[in-house]
């Protein structure tokens, strides 16, 4: 995530396999945590190797446009 150092994102292989809606902890090595929350369609595009962008929760009086890739 570019603009905020420590915040980190990782999704278990195991969610792309039936993809439901999930929600994930981006607190990363931050001092704050944030919460996004993917759709089964999303995950399903994240999979075909197309980016999402979401929005995360606020936190810290703030929020972030996340945008999310598999390499």
């Amino acid at each position: 995530m570019t603009g905020h150092v420590g915040h980190a994102l990782l999704i278990p292989a195991a969610d792309f396999t039936t993809p439901a809606e999930q929600t994930y902890d981006i607190k990363g090595m931050s001092a704050h945590t944030h919460t996004v929350t993917l759709s089964a369609a999303q995950l399903t595009s994240l999979k075909a190797g197309t980016p999402v962008t979401v929005a995360s929760t606020v936190g810290a009086g703030h929020s972030h446009m996340v945008t999310i890739g598999c390499a």
